[in-house]
């Protein structure tokens, strides 16, 4: 907020919650653009770490609005919605979410959605304390990487 600026005081948190009201109340719009909407919501929400928010946001995408979107956009859907659940610590529903999510991207014959599912549900695994299943996933990834086979981006 500008301290200087005359009308009332706005937080973010205010400006995201209204928004979400207003997708709530809009029947008009298509539902791949109401899954894209609340994916971008939740990505906000999780960037402010409100990862219970960003879950919500989330899980509120239904069936009907994921057949609007690409196999690969539902696969990305997936991957955020495992990642607020174990940031949640709903670890039990992030493993399978995310087991769902490696399946779908091996179904596409998508190696880098495949790599990042894999790689949240090692870490979910990780949390549920299933450190060897965690550990088995982890080298097949980095072995992955190493051989060439799928391309990370530099997080820098």
């Amino acid at each position: 907020t500008d301290p200087i600026a005359d009308g009332p005081d706005v937080r973010l948190r205010d400006i995201l919650d209204r928004a979400i009201d207003v997708l709530d109340s809009t029947d008009q719009q298509s539902p791949a653009v109401t899954a894209r909407s609340r994916m971008i919501l939740a990505r906000t929400y999780a960037s402010l770490g409100r990862w219970p928010e960003a879950r919500d946001l989330l899980v509120c995408v239904d069936n009907q609005q994921l057949n609007g979107l690409s196999s690969d956009k539902c696969i990305e859907v997936a991957i955020a919605l495992g990642e607020a659940q174990y940031r949640s610590s709903d670890f039990a529903d992030a493993v399978e979410t995310l087991r769902r999510a490696v399946e779908n991207a091996r179904g596409i014959d998508d190696a880098t959605l495949e790599w990042r599912a894999s790689l949240q549900l090692a870490n979910a695994l990780q949390l549920l304390r299933e450190p060897d299943e965690a550990g088995r996933i982890y080298d097949r990834l980095l072995q992955d990487v190493r051989e060439g086979r799928v391309v990370v981006p530099d997080i820098a």
